[in-house]
């Protein structure tokens, strides 16, 4: 009898493990392989369904602030396997998935996309227009009364490749005093604890400096118009004293220093030989506030993983150019909200109407 090895016996096991969850799928999801292949926070293989009307709907009346933890609890429970949160995820993979999602429930093509012309475009617009038109052009883009838009086909979207030796969990030691650190990706899910903790850490003060912020919002903004030309009454604009904005910016930069801690705080895994990886949120601010987590050690944290490249390669993204007529390779972000726009717009003409006689 022939004996497996090791790896024949993974690959096997696998394999069933697949067969077993395809037959415990309800028809209607699809599954779904992300370019980051399981090494990130995504599962290699998961299953997830389209987007209902409740959802898009609960998007749209979600403010700014609010979207994270919607789109986390959304996305959640749109995805079959319930050991599979988002959260966990990088952002990276969460728009990844957004795009694909995009791609097979929706359209290959995102349309109606803003286009930054560069000065070669510029250039190209002066010879082909003429200069009197090129400059009244020119200015109604400055203006925004004119925005030249672009489509992208998603099909010929690339992903970044990922070689063998790539890791999303970061190690570090010192050279000079032996401290090691292992540190985690910026997880998805992480703006929702942030903002959760900050809210209850500072929700005296916050109250305290309500109105006051409130003040200096509506004096900032009539000063603006006041400046732009606009005929305001000088009498409308709130008196905000010089202690009141002295306090104000220090409440400020206070909530901004916490506020690098606590980010610091959710990476950790391992610190000075102690295991974080299950400790609590508390515990691990208290490493972060360590007088050696320096700014050598955070700047080589944040470099790492900003560098790190995996997901969608938005650098190289193949476009249309409205001013020249032809593709171009520009770089392009693309950000959820953008997405989540297009698909609460798409119209689609998959279902006819059929009329029984």
């Amino acid at each position: 009898m022939k004996v497996l090895t090791d790896d024949q016996l993974a690959a096997l096991t696998e394999v069933k493990n697949e067969a077993r969850v395809m037959s415990e799928v309800p028809l209607g999801y699809v599954a779904i392989e992300l370019s980051t292949k399981g090494k990130v926070g995504a599962p290699k293989i998961f299953h997830i369904r389209n987007f209902r009307t409740t959802d898009l709907v609960s998007i749209s009346l979600t403010s700014q602030d609010d979207l994270p933890e919607t789109m986390c609890n959304l996305l959640d429970s749109m995805i079959f396997e319930k050991d599979v949160s988002v959260r966990n995820w990088h952002e990276k993979e969460v728009t990844e998935l957004i795009v694909r999602l995009y791609m097979i429930y929706f359209s290959p093509v995102l349309e109606n996309i803003e286009f930054e012309p560069l000065e070669e475009d510029w250039d190209f617009l002066k010879k082909d227009v003429g200069e009197e038109r090129y400059l009244s052009m020119r200015d109604d883009f400055m203006r925004g009364d004119w925005v030249p838009k672009t489509t992208i086909n998603l099909t010929l979207i690339e992903t970044h490749d990922l070689d063998e030796k790539f890791s999303s969990i970061l190690r570090l030691s010192s050279k000079k005093t032996g401290l090691s650190a292992t540190f985690t990706y910026p997880k998805f899910g992480d703006a929702i604890i942030i903002r959760k903790f900050l809210k209850s850490y500072f929700e005296k003060d916050t109250k305290r400096f309500s109105n006051i912020k409130r003040s200096i919002q509506i004096k900032n903004e009539l000063e603006r118009r006041v400046y732009d030309g606009e005929e305001i009454d000088l009498t409308k604009i709130p008196y905000v004293s010089e202690l009141d904005l002295k306090e104000y910016a220090t409440f400020e930069t206070q909530k901004a220093l916490i506020a690098v801690d606590v980010v610091r705080s959710l990476n950790f895994l391992e610190f000075d030989g102690k295991d974080l990886s299950n400790s609590s949120f508390e515990d691990k601010l208290d490493v972060a506030k360590d007088p050696r987590v320096d700014y050598t050690l955070a700047k080589k944290v944040e470099d790492y993983y900003a560098d790190l490249k995996f997901g969608i390669n938005d650098e190289e993204v193949k476009m249309y150019n409205p001013i020249t007529r032809t593709t171009v390779t520009r770089g392009y972000s693309f950000r959820l909200v953008d997405i989540l726009q297009a698909v609460g717009s798409f119209e689609s003409d998959e279902y006819d109407i059929v009329t029984n006689t």
